[in-house]
């Protein structure tokens, strides 16, 4: 039987900074069940690389989908609009 992964609920951006090549991104994750994690990373948007991602969480790296989570992360700040 494999390892249960943690399911990842919703992502929340607070800001994002973009500059020509790469985007600053801060939020939060929140994870099931009820464990939010502050985040902050940075995206290359030319490479379609997000990178320097610090996760504030005990929750280690294998137990959730990284790609996952990194499409939720740049599909929420394509949409943030900072107002």
């Amino acid at each position: 039987m494999g390892t249960r992964l943690v399911n990842i609920s919703e992502v929340t951006i607070l800001s994002v900074d973009k500059s020509a090549d790469s985007w600053a991104i801060e939020g939060e994750i929140l994870f099931e069940p009820d464990v939010s994690a502050p985040f902050s990373a940075v995206y290359y948007e030319e490479d379609d690389e997000l990178d320097e991602l610090e996760l504030e969480t005990e929750i280690m790296p294998g137990a959730y989908d990284k790609k996952q989570l990194k499409e939720m992360i740049i599909a929420a700040a394509e949409e943030f609009d900072g107002n």
